[in-house]
């Protein structure tokens, strides 16, 4: 897959992304937040190499939707 191609899967939007600096790039990283601030669950997904946010997204939306969660 060249870097022009983009994945065909639906990726549900956060509610929120927040972005914090990294050493060679002010706004490099970014926290993805799902569900809501008065929800009776928090959890934490937190994706490693190789992976991205993307091998999460459709699970942390759905347990936010589903399990009344704050991801």
């Amino acid at each position: 897959m060249s870097s022009s191609t983009s994945s065909s899967k639906w990726l549900p939007k956060p509610r929120k992304v927040i972005t914090y600096p990294l050493p060679d790039d002010p706004t490099g990283g970014a926290i993805f937040l799902y569900g809501q601030p008065s929800a009776t669950h928090i959890a934490v997904f937190c994706a490693g190499f190789p992976d991205d946010h993307e091998n999460g997204q459709s699970f942390c939306f759905r347990l936010a939707e589903e399990r009344d969660t704050l991801i």
